[in-house]
C-alpha cells in the first residue's frame, strides 16, 4: 500500500506539460524551465531575472512540451506575452491591455510533441517586465493551466 501511495504522490506532483523560457541579452543568457500550474495552492516559486537596455534587440525562446506518456491534449493555445509590472517578483498577474509583445499559438499537444517559438524585441521604457509563457483552454478539460516565467529589467 505504501509503494502505491508513493506512487500516487509523484504523478500528482510532477507536470504533464513543461514549459521553458530563454532570453538572450548581449553576454548573458538566463533560462527557466520551471513549471508551475494554476490554480495552485503553493506560492509561485520566485522568477530568474534578466537585465537588458533600453532600445537593445534581445531574443527571447520558448518551448512546450506534453510529457504524458499517454494523453493527447486537444485544442490548447500556447500563450506568450511580455507586459509591464509594478516591481520585479510582483505574484500578481499585470493587467494584459497594454503588453510590450503578444502571440499565441493554438494546437494539439500528442505525448511527447512539442512546440517552440523564438523573437528578437527591443523594449523602449525603463522598468520592470514579466516574460510569460502560459497554456490556455486546459482548465476546464485537464483541471489546471501551466506557466513559466521570468522577470526583464529594462535600464
Amino acid at each position: 500500500m505504501l509503494i502505491g501511495l508513493t506512487w500516487t504522490s509523484a504523478r500528482l506532483c510532477a507536470s504533464d506539460m513543461e514549459l521553458s523560457i530563454e532570453v538572450k541579452a548581449g553576454g548573458q543568457r538566463v533560462r527557466t524551465a520551471q513549471t508551475e500550474i494554476q490554480p495552485s495552492q503553493k506560492k509561485p516559486q520566485p522568477r530568474p531575472t534578466c537585465i537588458v537596455k533600453a532600445h537593445q534587440d534581445f531574443v527571447v525562446s520558448w518551448k512546450a512540451t506534453n510529457t504524458s506518456k499517454r494523453d493527447t491534449f486537444k485544442d490548447v493555445t500556447i500563450h506568450c506575452v511580455v507586459v509591464a509590472e509594478n516591481q520585479p517578483g510582483q505574484t500578481t498577474m499585470p493587467v494584459l491591455r497594454d503588453p510590450v509583445q503578444e502571440s499565441a499559438l493554438w494546437m494539439d499537444f500528442k505525448p511527447g510533441g512539442t512546440a517552440t517559438g523564438k523573437f528578437s524585441l527591443a523594449i523602449a521604457e525603463p522598468g520592470a517586465y514579466l516574460l510569460r509563457v502560459d497554456t490556455r483552454e486546459m482548465l476546464n478539460t485537464h483541471g489546471h493551466e501551466h506557466f513559466a516565467a521570468l522577470d526583464l529589467i529594462c535600464e
